[in-house]
């Protein structure tokens, strides 16, 4: 297994696409904030799609882990599952424990932000609990589409709910199938399925922008790019 953090070197092109994803949607939160602040129509239509820098994460997102598997483990076919969910348990859980206990402190003092509403009708107000553990468990998008929109603060974990359970399952899949023709068909069939399961969804804006299957093409075409450069 290589050690990949000596020779390492920062991609300015991946760089230059994060900076470009978050002001996406750092300016689509902050229009939800303050409605006001964009009032022409071209301005309004641009801000509401930065809901695409998300799309550009998952992108990277699947291009970057799947280029370390690559240059780790030589072949994702080879990849150590053991290994693998270790790195991403190190990088994601501090940082996100850490985020949710500061939001659970802000629940408990009540700011609305941070306090869950359903508008639902005939539908009660979640626990704290349940809200935590969805997103511990990466499943608070399957949530949302009970709940609806019910925690500013809590919602946006929906993406970090489609990422990592992609994750769980990729590992699993790749040494499943155990050839690459097989992962790379896999991978293609999820491109071409995606845009047809928003489709059908796109009468239900939940479903169709924050389900698993309605964002995974992003992820496996960041690993498709992968898998061709380093074929190249």
């Amino acid at each position: 297994m290589k050690n990949l953090y000596d020779s390492q070197k920062r991609d300015e092109l991946i760089d230059v696409l994060r900076g470009l994803a978050i002001i996406l949607v750092l300016m689509l939160h902050f229009h939800l904030s303050y409605p006001l602040v964009f009032s022409d129509s071209l301005s309004l239509n641009f801000i509401m799609n930065g809901n695409y820098g998300v799309t550009i994460f998952f992108v990277i997102s699947g291009y970057l882990i799947s280029s370390n598997a690559l240059k780790r483990y030589g072949d994702l076919s080879q990849i150590n599952m053991k290994h693998f969910y270790f790195l991403r348990c190190a990088r994601i859980l501090p940082p996100l424990v850490l985020a949710l206990i500061v939001i659970s402190l802000f629940y408990a003092l009540d700011f609305k932000s941070f306090t869950n509403s359903v508008y639902k009708e005939g539908i009660d107000n979640p626990s704290l609990g349940l809200t935590i553990f969805s997103v511990l468990t990466f499943w608070h998008n399957v949530m949302m589409d009970y709940y609806g929109y019910f925690n500013y603060a809590v919602n946006i974990y929906w993406s970090l709910s489609v990422e990592e359970f992609f994750y769980l399952i990729f590992p699993l899949s790749c040494l499943f199938l155990r050839k690459t023709k097989l992962i790379i068909l896999m991978l293609v069939s999820i491109v071409l399925i995606a845009p047809i399961y928003r489709y059908i969804n796109r009468k239900d804006e939940i479903i169709f922008m924050y389900s698993y299957l309605a964002c995974f093409d992003s992820i496996a075409i960041g690993i498709l790019v992968a898998l061709v450069k380093n074929n190249v």
